[in-house]
């Protein structure tokens, strides 16, 4: 699929497309939060001059780059993350150029709309969850550049999944935390109760913010080399 139309699919054309996104870029900037010094992260991410140079193209020449959370069963971790990063990205200048997706190790819940108890969560925050539960395939670590995973488990099968050669890189949401304090992993809040949901939304929050400053980061080393 061409990265635009995976763009139109993957991102509800209104969050492009509705007068209130159209934020001027200075203000834009201004939302988002700077990048921590010293967040903690892992030396494959920590230089964005790096990532800018394998950027991606399209047929115009404009740089993108594509994200895809995952977690277990695609039903409450990652279309959390998925539905808080879509939000953030209303204030993102280079919104358009950023592909977001979400997915399953495991394909047991197929087709279904994220938890219940996911969805009341975001709803209360104002956010609503559009996923329906995929698994994680092949082909995705071609279309995707950066494979964000919920916890070291489901970062360990992207490991084994991964095709030969394959140019994209698996790590872990907390990885973007800056308050993770050491602890690497999103808990699956299943079998929790409504605080656990609660947790899991504030830790989604929070690491999806630094990962798109550091997504704006990589987007905009690539606008200085140009």
């Amino acid at each position: 699929m061409h990265p635009t139309a995976a763009l139109a699919r993957l991102c509800p054309a209104e969050l492009m497309a509705h007068p209130k996104n159209a934020h001027p870029r200075n203000a834009a900037e201004r939302m988002r939060p700077a990048l921590p010094v010293d967040l903690n992260l892992p030396a494959a991410l920590a230089e964005p001059q790096q990532w800018a140079a394998r950027l991606r193209r399209r047929a115009d020449g404009t740089p993108w780059i594509g994200v895809c959370f995952v977690c277990l069963g695609n039903i409450c971790r990652s279309p959390t993350a998925e539905g808080i990063f879509i939000e953030q990205m209303k204030h993102y200048p280079r919104r358009e150029q950023i592909i977001v997706d979400s997915a399953g190790t495991s394909g047991a819940h197929q087709g279904a709309p994220a938890d219940t108890r996911s969805q009341a969560t975001a709803h209360r925050r104002g956010i609503t969850l559009r996923t329906l539960s995929r698994p994680i395939l092949g082909p995705d670590f071609e279309r995707f550049d950066l494979l964000v995973a919920m916890d070291r488990s489901n970062l360990g099968y992207l490991e084994r999944l991964k095709p030969e050669g394959s140019r994209a890189h698996a790590c872990l949401l907390r990885d973007f935390d800056p308050d993770a304090n050491g602890e690497r992993d999103v808990p699956d809040p299943y079998y929790d109760g409504d605080a656990g949901f609660e947790r899991v939304f504030d830790m989604c929050w929070r690491s999806s913010e630094m990962l798109g400053s550091w997504l704006n980061a990589v987007l905009s080393a690539d606008e200085t080399s140009s």
